[in-house]
């Protein structure tokens, strides 16, 4: 499987205005189905809404999970955006081929994690080991 992540274009452009806190916004992640394809242009929650998994439908799946632990570290010129695992439940029934991350705080879409194909789990775990690289990493360049 390969997990893909792509960042929204409102994502970037409130990187450099500082709109987002990614270590005090309230980061939230949903889970989406294979309508939830990845369009740059998105830019709120009512832009996704419709693609996520349908929480009706499966078994004890809590739907908006807050980002565990985010952090925002720089090392050699890369800044990085980090959490911990994020789990959507230890005994849930759920299918699911996206993960979409944002701000709710600010209503701006983030992230959005392709994981290459349909990820189930049936009556247990559904979560998403972050890459030791994190999230996102960002590197500085020198221009002259």
């Amino acid at each position: 499987m390969a997990v893909t992540t792509n960042v929204y274009n409102v994502a970037l452009t409130n990187l450099f205005r500082g709109t987002t806190s990614y270590t005090t916004d309230s980061i939230v992640a949903t889970l989406h189905d294979s309508g939830g394809l990845f369009n740059e242009a998105h830019q709120r929650w009512e832009d996704v809404a419709g693609t996520e998994v349908n929480v009706a439908v499966y078994a004890n799946y809590p739907g908006e999970t807050a980002i565990p632990s985010p952090t925002v570290t720089t090392n050699s010129n890369v800044t990085m955006f980090d959490s911990a695992t994020i789990s959507f439940g230890t005994s849930v029934t759920i299918a699911a081929d996206s993960m979409i991350i944002r701000d709710q705080t600010n209503d701006i879409l983030l992230f959005h994690v392709d994981f290459g194909g349909t990820q189930t789990s049936s009556s247990g775990n559904f979560q998403l080991t972050i890459h030791a690289e994190g999230i996102f990493r960002i590197g500085k360049n020198t221009f002259s």
